[in-house]
């Protein structure tokens, strides 16, 4: 067997248990708050950055 085999299985099966599921009206709500929002500010920039350091997607 792959050592990576596992691995590749987890991934896959969180996957299924990582999505967000909205109605119409709560994606509605959702886009036009994303519409509205202002530059990203510094605590933002850095918590991305620091996301890709860590290997989040």
């Amino acid at each position: 067997m792959n050592p990576n085999e596992p691995n590749r299985a987890a991934t896959e099966l969180l996957k299924d248990y990582n999505k967000t599921v909205l109605q119409d009206e709560m994606f509605d709500t959702f886009i036009a708050a994303c519409e509205k929002a202002s530059e990203p500010n510094e605590a933002l920039r850095d918590a991305v950055s620091y996301t890709k350091e860590q290997g989040y997607r």
